[in-house]
């Protein structure tokens, strides 16, 4: 069963929001954080919020399409729209452990939960995606086991 949709609003910035995974989002304390990727996947829009360096939400769409939607591509559309995306992101996250899963609200499907340690150019690779995906980045307390978002290998590939 797909999780209820929420809405919310911070200042201009309106939030449709789903609860999953460990526990709600505490919308009362995020706020928007818009520079906090310094890279992306190619051809794809991010907006992100949360409470820094403790619980991040980074929403990933396909500007193709976007661009096919409101019409201003060529002939209403946009080279590669509707094709899968690959790459990762990069963020500066303090050095401590945090939880990482993604998740694709058209299918539901979640990619399994990993451990990895914050730096000042962490590398998070995406599992490939087919017009959205959104990121959780959670700080971790007591972690034991440890994996690494670096090896690919790791992260379950959806489209």
């Amino acid at each position: 069963m797909l999780p209820k949709t929420k809405y919310a609003r911070s200042d201009d910035v309106r939030i449709a929001y789903q609860v999953t995974g460990d526990g709600p989002f505490d919308l009362a304390r995020a706020r928007p954080l818009p520079d906090l990727l310094k890279t992306q996947p190619p051809y794809t829009l991010e907006t992100s919020f949360g409470i820094p360096d403790a619980d991040i939400t980074i929403y990933l769409a396909d500007e193709r399409e976007l661009k096919s939607a409101r019409g201003l591509a060529d002939d209403n559309v946009e080279r590669g729209a509707g094709q899968p995306i690959q790459g990762s992101l990069s963020l500066l996250l303090p050095y401590a452990p945090f939880r990482v899963s993604c998740f694709d609200p058209k299918t539901n499907a979640r990619s399994p939960v990993l451990t990895l340690h914050g730096s000042a150019d962490t590398k998070i690779d995406l599992p490939s995606f087919t017009h959205d995906i959104v990121v959780r980045i959670q700080r971790a307390s007591g972690t034991t086991q440890e994996s690494h978002c670096r090896e690919s290998r790791d992260v379950d590939q959806y489209t």
